[in-house]
């Protein structure tokens, strides 16, 4: 048996200058190698055991380019799996306070609101839910790690009761919270940022449209008003008016015909921003859900698969090549992952307003498709048919030929909702996209320093 081999889940792109990029979809590592040292490097990767006591050698078995001869890495991407998706305490918990909201976005997946706000039995409920989780991981020696995401609707209509809910929060003990907000940010005028800031939450997200030419289309109020000047004022008055630490996220949801709005922001971005890292703005496209099926126009224009990476890296190298974007936002090739979203794991779940608990935030407020309810002395009563979203995706949900494909690190098999709702398997990354990728290193001489898992 050879001590060393290569590893399965390597991709290797000969660059312009004659070196080569090796990029390894298991430890998410992407490493350049000179002219000089290209020969030597796959050489060394043909056949690793002869060249023992050699700095490249040690240099490839470091970033996981080449592993032990013995090892099965598809067994270790499996055990990584199913050990962080039972790990019960790290609490993963989506609070929606009110399923109603001040915008009426045209593609918006949650369109249909009960315009309910949540009743105190069920805040009571989440948190005694809280309490007993929190003392069964300490009654084993655990110490609770609880995330908690406030979301909608939009949730800053409830802000006082998110505030009063966090603040209660506190007085948990053997527990360590994290928590943000995803709002519109129409309502988040600096004194209400400011309360939830000191509540506890350290965490925001907002998104833009573009600029306000193509934002003031489709994230407008619910009687039609613009909304981006307000939006970016209250943004800009949290960086101006503001010292504490936080992180906030501004979202740039793309269509395909509204790229040039999309770079003036990045320009109008630079220009107010520029100086405060707190602020960190990244690209997404707009997600085709059922409700926009009627309208023809933004239908036409939604980006797919290979497209929507295409226009999301176009529009962060403009952010990169201005200088600022951060690494954890965006990085052209995908970091490997436990599992494509949190809907795996054992301990997350999203409470609705009325009690209802579901695993996926794009099914909320379908009341058939709720999977338990929580009651108000904090029992958790789930139904069977949630499990088959909790599997192990090596039990059931993975193909023989997502096994062998080389990609299964970086997408875990991909959307469990897709598969599990509509039987497709959907392939969100590809070798071209991989090796496509892999060009922009060269292009922009980026020098990046990612941690290796």
């Amino acid at each position: 048996m050879n001590k060393y081999k290569e590893s399965y889940y390597n991709f290797k792109k000969i660059t312009k200058d004659n070196g080569m990029l090796v990029y390894n979809t298991k430890t998410g590592a992407i490493v350049y190698f000179e002219p000089n040292e290209k020969s030597k490097v796959l050489h060394i990767l043909d056949n690793p055991t002869k060249m023992n006591n050699d700095k490249l050698l040690e240099k490839l078995l470091y970033f996981g380019f080449i592993v032990e001869g013995d090892i099965n890495e598809l067994l270790e991407i499996k055990n990584w799996h199913e050990y962080y998706i039972k790990q019960n305490q790290y609490m993963n918990l989506t609070l929606i306070p009110v399923d109603a909201c001040n915008f009426n976005c045209p593609y918006c997946f949650n369109h249909k609101h009960s315009n309910i706000f949540m009743e105190d039995w069920v805040y009571k409920g989440i948190y005694t839910y809280i309490e007993k989780v929190t003392a069964e991981n300490k009654s084993k020696g655990l110490t609770t790690h609880l995330n908690i995401q406030w979301f909608g609707g939009e949730p800053t209509l409830a802000v006082d009761r998110i505030i009063e809910f966090m603040l209660k929060l506190k007085k948990i003990k053997n527990i360590i919270i994290n928590s943000n907000v995803v709002t519109n940010g129409y309502l988040l005028e600096l004194k209400l940022f400011k309360n939830l800031l000191h509540s506890g939450i350290y965490s925001f997200q907002v998104t833009l449209d573009g600029y306000k030419d193509n934002h003031d289309k489709f994230r407008i109020l619910k009687n039609g008003q613009p909304t981006f000047d307000c939006i970016y004022n209250n943004l800009k008055k949290i960086s101006q008016k503001t010292k504490d630490s936080f992180f906030f996220y501004i979202r740039g949801n793309f269509l395909k015909n509204n790229l040039e709005s999309m770079k003036k922001l990045i320009e109008v971005y630079e220009e107010d921003f520029k100086e405060d890292k707190r602020f960190q703005l990244y690209f997404r496209p707009v997600d085709n859900y059922s409700n926009i099926e009627d309208d023809h126009d933004l239908e036409s224009n939604i980006c797919y698969l290979d497209k929507g990476i295409e226009i999301q890296n176009e529009l962060s190298y403009k952010l990169l090549k201005e200088g600022r974007t951060d690494i954890r936002i965006f990085d052209p090739l995908p970091k490997p992952t436990y599992s494509w979203c949190d809907v795996d794991r054992h301990n997350h779940y999203i409470f609705h307003a009325d009690g209802l608990v579901y695993v996926c935030d794009t099914i909320v407020g379908n009341r058939d498709k709720a999977k338990g309810k929580i009651y108000s002395n904090g029992d958790l009563i789930l139904s069977d048919k949630i499990y088959k979203w909790r599997k192990s995706i090596f039990n059931e949900h993975l193909s023989e030929s997502c096994k062998k494909c080389k990609m299964i690190p970086i997408c875990m098999g991909g959307c469990r909702r897709t598969k599990i709702l509509f039987n497709k398997k959907i392939c969100y990354w590809t070798p071209k996209i991989i090796f496509d990728q892999m060009g922009k290193y060269e292009e922009l001489k980026i020098n990046f320093k990612r941690e290796v898992i």
